[in-house]
């Protein structure tokens, strides 16, 4: 059901309008706009994917770099990615340790209020820390790290 391609600013174009509401409160606290983030994304990430479910655009991620030891991951998606959760689960975790293997300290920033976001990191093995208030007004992030083994 799902297949990663390279994305391209036509997937971003099919995800930004369907994107997740709980992707788009993350956004909004972090003073960002949807079809912005995703070709900012596109643009600037060292490594960027679309999850394609039976073709269409669901998901894109990527990974851009913070330092010269240190990356950032992001992802922003659809509800369309919760019609196969179980085949999802197994996908971003096959995708993570493909990434983990060639960025081997990956950090970013999850909004305090995203419940499935936080719990899906700490399934894929990141340490969520404390939120801090670094959002629009003070809105809190968690920042959660991996550090590949």
């Amino acid at each position: 059901m799902f297949e990663s391609v390279e994305a391209t600013v036509e997937h971003a174009h099919a995800v930004a309008p369907l994107m997740r509401a709980a992707d788009l409160a993350e956004l909004a606290a972090s003073g960002s706009e949807p079809l912005e983030s995703l070709l900012r994304g596109i643009r600037d990430s060292v490594y960027c994917r679309t999850l394609l479910a039976d073709g269409v655009p669901v998901m894109i991620w990527g990974v851009t770099q913070l330092t010269d030891t240190v990356w950032s991951p992001w992802a922003l998606g659809t509800d369309a990615i919760n019609n196969d959760r179980r085949g999802f689960m197994v996908f971003s975790r096959e995708e993570l340790d493909r990434v983990a293997a060639q960025y081997p300290v990956l950090f970013n920033h999850v909004d305090a209020r995203n419940a499935t976001a936080i719990r899906w990191l700490q399934w894929l093995g990141f340490d969520v820390m404390d939120p801090e208030p670094i959002g629009v007004d003070g809105a809190p992030f968690h920042p959660f790290i991996l550090r590949a083994a």
